[in-house]
Order: C-alpha cells, then structure tokens, then sequence
C-alpha cells in the first residue's frame, strides 16, 4: 500500500436494493420538506413586502391628512386675517368719513365767521359817528441865547473833569477786579419756622 492510496476516497459499499428504496425515500421527504420551508419563507417574504408596503402607504395617507389639516389651518388663518383687514377697512372708510365731515363743518364755521365780521363792520360803519379831524398843533422852537466865552470855558472845564473823573474810575477798576461775595445764608432760611405758643 502506497502513501497516496491512504488519502484515497473508499468505494461506497454495496446497497441492497430495500436500503436504495428507503434512501430514495429520505430523498424524497427531504425534497418535499424543503418545497413547504421553500413556500413557507416565500409566502413570509411576500406578507412581510405586504406589509411594507401597507406601511409606507399608511405614512403616505397620514403625511397628506397632515398636510391637508395644516392647509386647512393656514386657509383658516387667512380667512381671520381677511376679516381682520375688512373690519379695519371698514373702520378706516368711517373715520376718513368722518375727517370729511369735520373738514365740511370746519369749512362751513369758518365762512360763517367771516360773514359776521362783514356784518360787523357794516354795523360798525353805520353806527361810528364821522370824527372831524383835529387840528394840528404847531410846536414851539426853542430859540437858543448866544453862549457867552465865560460860560463856554467853564462847561469845556467841567465836562473835561467829568472826562478825567470816568477814565480814572474805569482804570481802576480794571487794576482792581471785583471781589466774588461769599454766599452767606441767613439763620431763618435753614431753620424750620416753630409755631409759637399762646400765652
């Protein structure tokens, strides 16, 4: 015996022929089995995609009764926003109304004013009795005596003083500068007034 005749697969024994028919047999049954696992996992698959498919359905319906709720919501929205827009149309159209009228009884108040001045003056016309005009007075001039030397001299010299006087009050006030007063408050001020008692 050789080395590769030990890795040799032996030959399969002799079957009889009631072995053959009971191997046949297994065969058989294991074929059939596999048929009903084979429908079984076939019909599980198909249930399963069923479903799947049911499902994404499902989520489809709900998607859409969402968006038509948010639809109906929003149409809602806009219906209140369209009545809210008509009552202030509304409001608006009353108070421009009624600016319209104030202006007419403005306009109206106004030419009635201005007739009863009209009248007021016509009265005033017929009743104001016609003044004469007085006559005007003629104002005196003063007639100016000749200055004598003397008397002229002696104004020059005083008004010269007076000049003297005045520039040397303004120099010193400009050497000198006022002094600021300190801010003094009387004792009646700060204390509060007592009621005095009856004797």
């Amino acid at each position: 015996m050789g080395f590769l005749d030990r890795f040799k697969k032996a030959p399969p024994p002799e079957q009889t022929p009631e072995e053959r028919e009971l191997a046949l047999k297994k065969a058989v049954a294991k074929l059939e089995e596999d048929a009903v696992i084979g429908r079984a996992q076939k019909v599980i698959d198909d249930s399963k995609a069923r479903v799947k498919a049911e499902q994404a359905e499902a989520k489809r319906e709900i998607q859409a009764a969402k968006a038509l709720q948010k639809k109906a919501e929003d149409s809602g929205k806009v219906k209140k926003e369209i009545a809210e827009a008509r009552k202030l149309r509304k409001i608006a159209t009353g108070v421009r109304k009624a600016a319209v009228a104030s202006r007419k009884k403005i306009q109206e108040a106004r030419e009635t004013a201005k007739e009863i001045r009209e009248t007021a003056k016509e009265i005033r016309e017929v009743f104001t009795p016609i003044r004469k005009p007085k006559p005007t007075k003629l104002k005196k001039t003063k007639v100016r005596k000749p200055v004598s030397g003397e008397a002229a001299l002696k104004k020059l010299k005083l008004q010269t003083a007076k000049d003297k006087a005045e520039l040397a009050r303004l120099r010193r006030a400009k050497a000198t500068p006022k002094k600021a007063k300190p801010i003094t408050r009387r004792a009646k001020r700060i204390t509060p007034k007592t009621p005095r008692l009856r004797k």
